[in-house]
């Protein structure tokens, strides 16, 4: 009831809405903006010293500067990643946003949360293309680990309910990730082009290599960049080899964690004319024989956490994804337009061998092809009232296996996997958003999206010879998505914000047929039934930008829940677990604060301080003894902080940092959290300061080295709702170049 009395309220009053474009933004902007938006087009590197407000943000229909986009945006260049952190892998790159919280099952997975929620509920992409696929789990995945770090250009975390541009999923936010263009060779922090105007025709090859020393863990990449005429080329390989890892103080070497990732990317963009480019892109990554450690013999005890029976739990992964996109600008009518056509792979494949030498294997398949247009147009130039609209579609096709051996050495094959086997799943979503400029202080937005899905699923009995038996699903879900906001440009530097904005959640096959083991000793069962989940969004901001002093932004927000679904036990055993299927049982609510930037003490040579904070509370209903009670919410994230000092020479070359990373203890836990015995110890997980120290210089031309020593004091720790803990003292040294 509260939902619909917010909707209510928020139809009547002023819309909440996204900010001005780069056409209607202060002529201040608009050229820092252009000037972006060129660099951009040429693929020129972020500059690591950027005293400019040029960081750019992707939106659907066009890109805007940071500070415009009225949401808590969090962004991080090519720059960061490659010279700053050198993350193992994605989720670990994400830790440094300070909106999100990296949980890790084992090594080589990690699970971002955002605003208290992951997996499903948050959305995943990549050069504007769903990486969400219909079996995501409503725990934490590892997907988001299945994506090379090194052929990124940037990743931006946008906080809060994003459905009405993104679609069902965007319940706690989305992560864009955006990859390398082929570009010109000017403006990269290596080299530069003397010439004001590069040559229309060259080629550039590129290497990095990272080592750490915690895991005595290599990668290495070696990529091209190429250009003939208006045809651009941009290519590469990534190879990484993770040992076992050493853990904090108190622990010795983590046994069971090693694995092996191959990546591979290409990236062609042909540019028929200045106002127009043809995209055709090919990604994929493997891993193979990543350990769920956690689960096993070979976990190891933290603060009294149980250490399961398991030999062995292996998963090999892979994600492959090809696309072709078709882009305009300034054409007619459109100010922006991109429709984009692909298809994408994800395979999983688990080994698992359990007491007795009982095993098991099982996995899918999904096959998802996905096409989507976005177009941008100025319906009133003269007021500069901009429209921004789209459609999206995606459908899967998944394939499922499972088979067990028992003590006997019989084997049996099942009909289906986790998931029902043979089984679609459609999403389709048509949105469109206006933005209007009320005098030179206020833009107000406000729009409305469409969203529908489909579930088909013809195999959903997991047992077709016990007493249970399921029917086929074959149901439809859609609703209506709206969101409002208000950004008032109180200063040249300063916006204010506040808005609200509607969430959508259809239920997917993981929801409807799942049959897995989940956490530790229960057991999920096929629910048919159920309905979307929805949330409301409430949000107040402000954002600061200034050339000279830096950035900074703070956000406050509360988030409702409606119908979330949740496990319910159904009081049943099945083969020693405890059964639980899913319900739309759950109200609750999520609120918080969020901020984080960077600001300039000394401007040459460059002296900074940045870091960043979020502290988040949720709760819901819980079945407790048969009663409806409210609870803490499931892996809510632990307060966090991150402070640090940077030094950057005037001439670039060189740069010095160090930081200190706090989490607080977290011991607000829901009674899913409590019993889950192997991965939070009785009482919650306990809080933890790391402490890091990062430096690198430009030592030839072509040539960069990046050396840093984290947790410096060997502290134990474990992020809360992981199944092992974080590396203790850990030297990682980098090295890349470009010849």
């Amino acid at each position: 009831m509260r939902l619909h009395a917010l909707v209510g309220l928020a139809l009547l009053t002023p819309s909440l809405v996204l900010a001005q474009d780069s056409e209607s933004s202060p002529p201040k902007e608009k050229a820092a903006l252009k000037e972006v938006q060129e660099k951009k087009s040429e693929g020129a590197e972020e500059p690591s010293t950027n005293l400019k407000p040029v960081i750019v943000s992707s939106e659907r229909g066009g890109d805007r500067s940071a500070f415009e986009v009225p949401q808590s945006v969090f962004v991080l260049g090519r720059e960061r990643i490659v010279s700053g952190p050198m993350p193992y892998s994605v989720p670990d790159l994400l830790r440094q946003s300070p909106s999100v919280h990296a949980q890790a099952t084992a090594s080589g997975q990690g699970s971002p949360f955002i605003r208290g929620l992951t997996s499903r509920r948050n959305i995943l992409m990549i050069d504007g293309i769903r990486i969400n696929n219909s079996v995501f789990r409503a725990g934490p995945n590892q997907y988001t680990a299945t994506i090379d770090p090194y052929l990124l250009e940037r990743a931006e975390v946008i906080s809060g309910s994003r459905s009405l541009l993104y679609g069902s999923d965007a319940l706690g936010g989305v992560i864009k990730l955006e990859s390398r263009r082929p570009g010109a060779p000017t403006n990269t922090i290596l080299q530069t082009v003397d010439s004001k105007d590069p040559p229309k025709n060259w080629m550039r090859g590129e290497f990095f290599s990272r080592y750490a020393s915690a895991d005595q863990s290599t990668t290495n990449r070696v990529a091209f960049r190429a250009q003939a005429g208006s045809v651009g080329l941009i290519g590469g390989v990534t190879y990484q080899d993770f040992n076992d890892y050493k853990a904090g103080e108190g622990l010795d070497t983590l046994q069971n964690t090693e694995y092996s990732q191959r990546s591979a990317d290409l990236k062609l963009v042909i540019k028929p004319d200045e106002k127009s480019a043809i995209i055709a892109a090919f990604q994929r990554t493997d891993q193979r024989n990543v350990p769920r450690t956690h689960s096993t013999l070979f976990s190891e005890s933290y603060r009294g956490t149980t250490i399961p029976g398991d030999l062995r739990r292996d998963l090999d992964q892979s994600r492959q994804l090809t696309y072709f996109q078709y882009e305009l600008y300034d054409k007619g009518f459109l100010d922006r337009a991109r429709f984009s056509l692909s298809w994408q792979r994800q395979y999983e494949n688990e080994d698992r061998i359990r007491t007795r030498n009982r095993t098991r294997r099982q996995g899918f398949t999904v096959d998802t092809i996905g096409t989507f247009l976005e177009l941008t147009s100025t319906i009133v130039p003269d007021m500069d009232i901009v429209l921004r609209y789209g459609a999206d579609y995606y459908h899967d096709f998944v394939d499922t296996f499972r088979s067990d051996t028992n003590a006997a050495g019989v084997t049996s094959q099942r009909s289906r996997g986790g998931f029902a086997d043979d089984a679609q799943f459609d999403l389709f979503g048509l949105y469109a958003m206006v933005e209007a400029p009320i005098g030179d202080y206020v833009t107000l937005n406000g729009g409305l999206r469409y969203e529908y899905a489909h579930v088909n699923a013809d195999d959903v009995d997991p047992d077709p010879t016990d007493n249970n038996f399921l029917r086929k699903i074959d149901r439809s879900y859609d609703g209506l998505i709206t969101s409002f906001g208000i950004t008032v440009h109180a200063h040249e530097y300063v916006n204010l914000i506040a808005s609200i904005s509607q969430g959508f959640r259809a239920p997917n096959l993981d929801d409807t047929t799942s049959f897995n083991d989940v956490q530790s000793n229960a057991l999920d069962t096929p629910a048919p039934e159920l309905d979307p989940e929805t949330t409301i969004s409430v949000e107040l901001g402000v954002k600061f930008e200034h050339p000279k002093y830096g950035n900074f932004q703070f956000f406050y927000y509360r988030t409702y829940l409606d119908e979330f679904i949740a496990r319910v036990p159904t009081g049943r055993v099945v083969n020693g677990l405890t059964e639980f299927r899913r319900d739309n049982f759950s109200d609750g609510s999520i609120e918080g604060v969020e901020g984080g930037g960077e600001i300039f003490l000394i401007q040459e040579p460059l002296i900074s301080v940045y870091g960043g904070f979020a502290w988040t509370y949720g709760r819901g209903d819980t079945l407790i003894n048969g009663r409806k009670e409210e609870e803490p919410l499931s892996r809510i994230n632990p307060a966090q902080g991150r402070i640090g000092l940077r030094w950057r020479s005037k001439d670039r070359r060189f740069f010095l940092e160090g930081e200190a990373f706090y989490v607080r203890r977290q011991n607000r836990l829901a009674p899913n959290d409590i019993g889950d015995t192997q991965r939070i110890p009785t009482g919650g997980t306990p809080g933890y300061n790391i402490y890091s120290v990062r430096g690198g210089a430009r030592v030839a031309p072509g040539i960069q080295v990046t050396l840093a020593v984290e947790n410096l004091f060997n502290t134990d720790y474990r992020v809360h709702g992981s199944g092992s803990n974080g590396p203790g003292l850990n030297v990682i040294a980098g090295v890349r170049g470009e010849f």
